[in-house]
């Protein structure tokens, strides 16, 4: 469904409804749906822009040249966490909302912390590899500034004596 390219799930779950209009043409900011004026705007010149551009090139759509619609993403939402569905700093500020499956959300959860354990654990072991080596770094300009140091003492003692 071309819906899903450009619409957050749960818009696209409320299609059905005969109250889209309603909820398209509002501000929203609940756990499943942050909409605002700049959503709306990026919506309609995005839809406009796909449109012009499937006009222009016999409704082909050459992703190297356009881009990939499925990666659209409102800028709205580009600082958001969204695990499933749910946008967090929301469900935080409203945790008496009632999550519509939250066994999938617990499992989404899981999800995304394992996937974030990985990478917070690559970026450490990453760090200590780089600590490492400039510890080698450091231990070998300073055995070096040493070497440097007997050499200067060795060659004065050998002109006095």
């Amino acid at each position: 469904m071309a819906a899903k390219t450009f619409l957050t799930p749960y818009i696209v779950s409320q299609l059905p409804d005969r109250t889209i209009l309603k909820l398209l043409n509002s501000n929203q900011e609940q756990p499943y749906l942050v909409w605002d004026n700049s959503c709306r705007q990026e919506l309609i010149d995005t839809m406009d822009e796909t449109r012009d551009y499937l006009v222009k090139n016999d409704y082909k759509l050459d992703i190297d040249k356009f881009g990939n619609p499925s990666e659209f993403r409102f800028s709205a939402h580009k600082n958001e966490l969204i695990i499933g569905e749910v946008f967090v700093r929301v469900y935080n500020l409203q945790p008496t909302t009632v999550l519509k499956d939250p066994k999938k959300f617990c499992s989404d959860l899981i999800d995304f912390l394992g996937t974030s354990s990985q990478y917070i654990n690559t970026r450490m072991a990453m760090q200590i590899q780089q600590e490492q080596q400039q510890q080698k770094s450091n231990v070998s300009v300073q055995n070096d500034f040493i070497h440097r140091g007997k050499q200067r003492d060795n060659g004065r003692h050998s002109r006095t004596g």
